[in-house]
């Protein structure tokens, strides 16, 4: 079940296709439609960068990706995915739900319909709490 929900977020910002067919530049561009475009905050938009870390990661290791297309993705620091610069006047605090407060949510969203998007926003919101990748 949770790797379905995981899927179904994947597809939702790439679409269904293969992750070898995606490119550095696709998500690059993403990524800063989302921060310069969209206004979403600076951490929320590096929540993507990480999944989306995670997401190749997995791929090479599970030989879905050649070493080639994952140092280009993950790796070479000229190449690599990375964040769009920081606005000069962006904020860059995280502020965190308690466990009570997670705890509400959680009963809140269970059995329902947006169940799937709150699990989605879930792990993005763990991605961002995690060190970004040097």
């Amino acid at each position: 079940m949770y790797s379905a929900r995981v899927d179904y977020c994947v597809e939702i910002l790439w679409g269904n296709r293969f992750v070898d067919d995606i490119a550095v530049a696709e998500i690059n561009d993403y990524l800063a439609e989302l921060y310069y475009e969209n206004e979403y905050a600076f951490r929320y938009v590096e929540s993507f960068l990480k999944m989306s870390y995670l997401i190749f990661g997995q791929a090479y290791s599970r030989n879905y990706l050649d070493v080639d297309s994952y140092n280009k993705l993950c790796v070479n620091k000229d190449t690599k995915i990375h964040m769009p610069k920081l606005k000069a006047d962006d904020d860059t605090d995280i502020v965190a739900f308690n466990r009570q407060e997670l705890s509400l949510l959680d009963d809140y969203f269970k059995g329902i319909n947006a169940e799937t998007a709150y699990i989605c926003l879930a792990v993005i919101v763990a991605c961002a709490s995690m060190k970004p990748m040097a």
